[in-house]
Formats: C-alpha cells, structure tokens, sequence
C-alpha cells in the first residue's frame, strides 16, 4: 500500500496539476476500465474518448494528459494531469510496487561456465552461459537462455525465456564443387547496458569483429538479428523482424512488426520502417518507409509512433 502523497511527491510539482486531491491509501493498479476504488491507473486517450473513460472509471486516481484538465468535472476520482500519462504510471509502478523480486541468484540447474558475472544477477533455470561470456551488473536471464562466444553483455540487461546468443551465423561459401562450406565465425557479440531481449530472439555471433546492441534498445519476441548486424542506441525492434547479416540500423529507428531488412543495408537514425515491410535499400534518417519493397512515404517527424510531430529533435 501506499498514499497518493508519496506518488505526487515523486512526480514533482513541477510536471503536474491535480484536481479532487485528498490522501489516498492505494493498494494497487488496473487499466482504467477495470480499476476499482483505491486502485491506481492511467488514460493516454485524448479529447472526448478520454473525458469518457475517466467518468467510466472507478479507480481512485487516474493519470491524464494535461490537454483534458480543462475539459472534465468529476469528484469520484483524483486527476493527475501530465504530459505523458503511460510513462509516469510506468515509473510509479516501478518505484513503488515490487517487480521481479523472485527473480535472484543463479538457478540449481543453470550450466554456468563463466566467472566474469557481475553483482546481483540473476541466471535463470536451465540456461547455458559459456565460459567466454561476461554478463555486467543487475542483469536478468530467464529460463532456458543459451549464450556462447565472446558474448560480452552490460548492466541492467534482461534476457527473456528460450532467447540464444553468441552462435554461428548463417555463413557459407559455394566451393568449386558446387558444395558450401561453413564459414567459421570467431567474432563476438556486444550487448550495451539497459537493453531488453525477447523470448525466442537469436542474436548471432559475428564472422569477425562483433554483431552490436546499443544502448537501451529494446528486442521484442521472435527477432532474428543477422552475424556482424550494428544495432545503435534506444533503437525498438518489434516481433518476427528480421535484421540481416551486415545490416547497420542507426540510432533511434523503430521497426514495426515483421520488418525484413536485406543483409548490408542502412537504416539511417530516426527513422520508422512500417508493418511488414521489406527494406532492400538504404533507408535515409528522420524518413517513415512502409512496402514490399519498402518506400519512403514521409518524414518521421509528421508519423511518429506516439504521435507527437515535434518528437525528433537537434537531430539534422
């Protein structure tokens, strides 16, 4: 439990006005068409579909976007107005409910061969760790994880269920014979700090040098990222795409579900590649692209995923 004093002193005046303020003992959270009294929740709806599921709503505090404070008369709910509703509820959550706290240690059945393990991580049931990975602080590995190689993965990582990293990619060289011959992959693969790996995600190992996660980047389910692939920072990689081997995706760039990208092609920064779209040529930063194969159809900086046309900044 805790009191929606604490919550307003976390989120600081400064980002927020409220209306019906009272103290409030909140004892947990719900989506705002199931919240119930004392329980906390969110609306990112705007205009009258917002004013709408906040009458509806009967949790006790509700976070809104600030373009509704003018708009709405109610006493069943506390209002928090902010400019963006989602990412504060998410930062409550995170700093006053407990998350993940079964989640400590190295797990009885877990195949650890390495030493190079950093403080408070946790290693999770029948995973495989090779005796070249290095894994840095609070990092999570969930069940059933295989890593190998030179895999060098940072701080404040997590890993889901049945995800592989560090093997051979798909490399061969048609002989003279017309047979292939595997071409042997003794790079590495280099995972920065605070990145997010789904279930069921390969991440190859690099032929030579190193396939590469940015920083903050964050790898849905069912992802294929190809040998000697550089993935930049805060990068969103949704499920089933595909990156190819050699790829380049810039910083910032968001891949919709089922995005193919051809080996050795650039994704340049900024940018957003639409829902199963197919990328067979360099793509230009701060550009929307979407098609079979994939055309740039306007600037990032009018089709932002969250909306927003002034998102993109001091990035010309």
């Amino acid at each position: 439990m805790i009191l929606l004093s604490e919550i307003l002193s976390y989120i600081s005046k400064k980002k927020y006005s409220i209306i019906n303020q009272k103290e409030i003992k909140i004892r947990g959270y719900a989506p705002i068409s199931s919240a119930k009294k004392n329980e906390f929740s969110f609306c990112t709806y705007l205009g009258k579909k917002g004013l709408e599921e906040i009458k509806k709503s009967n949790a006790s505090v509700i976070l809104c976007h600030s373009s509704l404070k003018n708009n709405i008369k109610t006493k069943k709910s506390t209002l928090i107005f902010v400019e963006n509703p989602r990412i504060w509820f998410i930062r409550c959550i995170k700093k006053f409910f407990q998350l993940n706290n079964e989640l400590k240690g190295i797990h009885t059945t877990a195949n650890v061969r390495t030493k190079l393990i950093g403080k408070d991580v946790h290693i999770g049931a029948y995973c495989y760790i090779g005796s070249e990975v290095s894994i840095g602080n609070n990092t999570i590995i969930h069940s059933h994880v295989s890593i190998s190689g030179k895999t060098c993965i940072g701080n404040n990582v997590t890993i889901k269920p049945f995800a592989t990293i560090g093997y051979d990619g798909f490399g061969f060289e048609e002989n003279e014979k017309g047979i292939w011959e595997e071409f042997p992959h003794i790079g590495s693969v280099v995972i920065e700090d605070n990145v997010r790996i789904g279930s069921h995600t390969c991440i190859d190992r690099a032929i030579m040098e190193e396939t590469k996660i940015g920083n903050g980047t964050k790898i849905d389910n069912l992802v294929h990222i190809g040998h000697n692939a550089k993935i930049g920072k805060n990068c969103y990689i949704v499920a089933e795409s595909v990156v190819g081997g050699s790829c380049i995706i810039e910083d910032n760039v968001f891949l919709s579900i089922g995005t193919r990208i051809r080996n050795q092609k650039t994704v340049g920064r900024n940018s957003l590649i639409g829902l199963g779209s197919v990328v067979t040529k360099d793509i230009p930063k701060n550009s929307v692209s979407f098609g079979l194969p994939a055309k740039v159809i306007s600037s990032r900086k009018k089709y932002d995923r969250t909306g927003s046309p002034e998102k993109i900044k001091n990035n010309k």
